[in-house]
């Protein structure tokens, strides 16, 4: 459990404790300003809780002896605008600069910037060496989501990351992720739209004013309240 404290002494989150298995898709839902991505940003030890402890893999992710290096090994995070983060001269210098420090070679980042812009819907030789800048914005979206799945993070947290896309690309990389990416991965997807990924779904995570209002198996909502998850949080929110 954790809380993260504001400047005028109000809470973002409050006392929220929750616990995710390994390999586990999980929707983080919420209306605006609920604490979401303040929530994401937490477990990809982008912010501190000012009281509380996240746990990877048993280890206390905020400690003073943690290698914050294994955390980055181990998670990736697809931020709510992630074209705004390109920033290399090429697509591929983009794709790769998150295997910087994982004692791969030349050829062995080639292959993983491959495969991941590949797996996102694209030509490598042709996207390759085109600048970001010259993409359109549902292919810089795409190209950004390649240089998170290109580390091959054990934990993939995606914040809104189908915000502001025309369809056809919301729905590549929803599709994308939900049938290509790795199964053993665990992944925590922030979103309005849950009826795209609703069926694929283990668990989701309704957040109001920095509180669970509910934490329930996509199984037990649809037993139990006989109803779609998309129709319950329409309900509730």
């Amino acid at each position: 459990s954790y809380s993260l404290n504001l400047k005028n002494g109000e809470f973002i989150l409050d006392n929220l404790s929750l616990e995710i298995e390994d390999g586990e898709f999980v929707a983080i839902m919420g209306r605006t300003g609920s604490g979401k991505t303040t929530f994401l940003q937490l477990i990809a030890g982008l912010i501190s809780p000012s009281t509380g402890q996240i746990l990877i893999d048993g280890e206390d992710i905020h400690a003073k002896k943690y290698d914050k290096s294994v955390l980055r090994e181990k998670v990736g995070i697809v931020f709510q605008y992630p074209e705004y983060q390109l920033f290399e001269s090429t697509v591929k210098k983009d794709v790769i600069f998150g295997l910087k420090h994982r004692g791969l070679s030349a050829e062995q980042k080639d292959e993983k910037a491959k495969a991941a812009l590949e797996l996102m819907g694209f030509d490598y030789e042709g996207i390759k060496d085109k600048s970001p800048l010259s993409l359109s914005g549902g292919e810089k979206r795409r190209v950004a989501v390649a240089g998170v799945i290109a580390a091959e993070p054990k934990i993939l947290l995606l914040d809104e990351p189908i915000a502001g896309v025309d369809p056809a690309a919301r729905d590549y990389i929803l599709r994308t992720i939900i049938n290509n990416y790795n199964p053993e991965a665990t992944v925590l997807i922030s979103t309005h739209l849950i009826a795209d990924i609703e069926k694929v779904l283990d668990e989701v995570v309704f957040i109001s004013a920095g509180q669970i209002a509910l934490q329930s198996s996509v199984d037990d909502i649809r037993e139990g309240q006989g109803k779609s998850v998309d129709t319950l949080f329409r309900e509730v929110f």
